[in-house]
């Protein structure tokens, strides 16, 4: 689970964990590339607009690796219609 708000990775953290998932944490793109060559997940969840590293630019390191090319990608993000409308087809194309 990758969010540079705290307080929303933790709670979905926390809620993932409770159903027995086995979840690691970060709060920021650099931070997420490191952990997950470390952790290797099977799925990320990643908030798209986080400072210093977005999370579209987090999907193209992860995705140059051969551990990410197979690892599900899941964006979250807290934007609203005209941010996913604009965004939408760079999410297919990653």
């Amino acid at each position: 689970m990758v969010d540079d708000r705290k307080n929303a990775a933790d709670i979905l953290a926390k809620l993932l964990k409770k159903k027995g998932h086995d979840v690691q944490t970060a709060y920021g793109g650099q931070e997420a590339l490191l952990a997950a060559e470390k952790f290797r997940p099977e799925l990320l969840l990643l908030d798209i607009g986080m400072p210093n590293m977005n999370g579209y630019e987090v999907c193209r390191q992860i995705r140059k690796q051969p551990w990410g090319e197979r690892m599900y990608l899941i964006a979250v993000s807290g934007w609203g219609r005209i941010g996913v409308a604009v965004r939408k087809q760079v999410l297919v194309t990653i």
